[in-house]
């Protein structure tokens, strides 16, 4: 599985940036980078890494 949550973030990032000033972009690319990190998929990330194994994502 991949992370969800971040790669819906990211593809929503793309998708409004191209209808937005540079300026507007990297304002909400700052903002919502801040989001992934919070979740239960980044910290099976961070730790599958740490344990060297593959990550079991669920999309929270």
């Amino acid at each position: 599985a991949r992370p969800t949550v971040a790669l819906k973030t990211a593809k929503r990032l793309l998708d409004d940036g191209a209808t937005k000033s540079i300026e507007r972009a990297l304002i909400d690319e700052a903002y919502y980078a801040a989001g992934p990190v919070s979740t239960r998929d980044h910290d099976e990330g961070v730790s599958a890494f740490l344990e060297d194994r593959e990550p079991h994502f669920k999309g929270e």
